[in-house]
C-alpha cells in the first residue's frame, strides 16, 4: 500500500469483507449491518470506531514517499525518479507524462496532499519562492499568489487594498513576526499538519479524512466529544464491548446516547461508566427483544 496506488474497487472489496467478519454472528453466520462502515471509519472520539478507509490509508501512505523525495533529494530513489520523470523542475510543479511507471503515477498521485500542507521555514531564504511557496505562518490564502492575477505581467496595484487604499498589513505583520536564525541555514520544508513539523501517515490521513466529512452530520458538541474520550478512557470497558459485538456502534442520539449491546454488562462496569463519565441520572437496563439495551441518561 506505501508503493503502489490500490484501485478503489479493491479497497472497497477488502472492505466489505472486513464489514462481514465484523458483523457476523458465531459459527461464521452472516450477521446485520447496523450501521454503514463509514461510519465504522470515523474516530473513536467522533463517535465511530476508528476503522481506516483503506483508499485514504493508500494515500496517506504514498505522500510518505513524496515527503521523502522532497526532504532526501539525494537518496537513491529520489535521484532516479527525478532524473527520469522531473529533471528540470520540482516534485512538486512534476508532470504525470506518457509511458511512466505505475510506480511514479501512484506517488504522484499524492502530490496534492503534501502541497496543500507543506509550508517552509524561512533560513537563508534562497530555496523559497516569494510568491508560489506557503512561507508566511498562519497566512490563510498561503501563497502571496493568491493576491496576483497573472505573474508575468505583475503589478504592485494588485497588492493595494482598494477599499481603503492601502496595502495588505495583515501581510506584512506577519512577515515581521518569523524569527530568523542568527546564523543563516538552509531553508527547512516542514508539515503545518503536524505540531512537530514532520510528515505523519496520521495527519496525512486525518487530513483526507476530514476533508470529506460534512460537520452537520455529527452532533459534535464538546460534551459528546468528551464523553467518547472519558467512555473510552475506561479501563478494561473498550475489549469488553468489543468481544461483546457492540451494536450500532457508538450511535449518538441528541440529547441522549443509546448503546445496544449483544448482553448486558455488570452493574459494576455500568457504575464505573456513570461515575467516569459524569451522568448525574444513572443508566438504566432494559430488554430491547431478547437483546440487552443500555440506555445513558
Amino acid at each position: 500500500m506505501s508503493c503502489f496506488l490500490l484501485p478503489s474497487s479493491f479497497c472497497g472489496e477488502i472492505e466489505r469483507i472486513m464489514a462481514r467478519f465484523w458483523w457476523q454472528k458465531a459459527d461464521r453466520k452472516k450477521g446485520i449491518h447496523w450501521c454503514q462502515w463509514q461510519q465504522m471509519c470515523q474516530p473513536k472520539e467522533v463517535g465511530g470506531m476508528g476503522f481506516r478507509s483503506l483508499a485514504k490509508f493508500n494515500v496517506a501512505l504514498l505522500a510518505k514517499q513524496g515527503w521523502r523525495i522532497l526532504t532526501n533529494p539525494n537518496s537513491l530513489v529520489a535521484q532516479t525518479l527525478k532524473a527520469k520523470y522531473f529533471p528540470n523542475e520540482s516534485f512538486l510543479n512534476s508532470r504525470l507524462g506518457n509511458n511512466c511507471s505505475y510506480t511514479w503515477k501512484s506517488i504522484w498521485a499524492a502530490k496534492e496532499v503534501l502541497s496543500d500542507d507543506m509550508c517552509w521555514k524561512v533560513g537563508n531564504g534562497s530555496a523559497i519562492s516569494a510568491l508560489d511557496d506557503s512561507w508566511i505562518p498562519d497566512f490563510k490564502n498561503a501563497r502571496l499568489s493568491s493576491y496576483v492575477n497573472n505573474l508575468c505581467d505583475f503589478k504592485v496595484a494588485e497588492l493595494i487594498d482598494e477599499s481603503i487604499s492601502t496595502f495588505p498589513t495583515d501581510v506584512a505583520v506577519k512577515i515581521l513576526h518569523i524569527l530568523l536564525a542568527k546564523e543563516a541555514h538552509d531553508d527547512i520544508l516542514a508539515w503545518s499538519a503536524g505540531p512537530s513539523g514532520e510528515f505523519t501517515v496520521r495527519s496525512a490521513y486525518k487530513l483526507l479524512h476530514d476533508s470529506e466529512t460534512d460537520p452537520s452530520a455529527y452532533a459534535l458538541q464538546t460534551n459528546y466529544r468528551n464523553f467518547y474520550k472519558k467512555f473510552w478512557n475506561v479501563r478494561g470497558l473498550g475489549r469488553s464491548l468489543t468481544v461483546k459485538r457492540l451494536k450500532n456502534k457508538l450511535r449518538a442520539i441528541n440529547p441522549r446516547i443509546l448503546f445496544l449491546l449483544e448482553t448486558k454488562l455488570s452493574s459494576k462496569k455500568i457504575e464505573l461508566v456513570r461515575l467516569k463519565c459524569g451522568f448525574e441520572n444513572g443508566i438504566d437496563i432494559g430488554g430491547i427483544g431478547s437483546r440487552g439495551g443500555l440506555s445513558l441518561g
